[in-house]
């Protein structure tokens, strides 16, 4: 089986929200994404395990952004 790709799932990690934001991987675009989460720009599902993004609601905040 081979790699998941982010825009495929129903809910994405910080990471793939960073990677789908961003288009990067590195730590300050990864911080970037935790303070806008934390600023309720981007709202989630979970809490103390980590954070899930729905892609669906990340995609609409997206063509917000651009």
């Amino acid at each position: 089986m081979g790699v998941i790709n982010p825009m495929m799932k129903a809910v994405v990690t910080v990471r793939e929200a960073q990677e789908i934001i961003f288009g990067s991987t590195n730590d300050t675009d990864y911080k970037a994404t935790l303070r806008m989460i934390h600023d309720k720009q981007i709202p989630t599902l979970g809490g103390k395990g980590g954070y899930l993004i729905p892609r669906a609601k990340l995609l609409r905040i997206l063509g917000q952004l651009i």
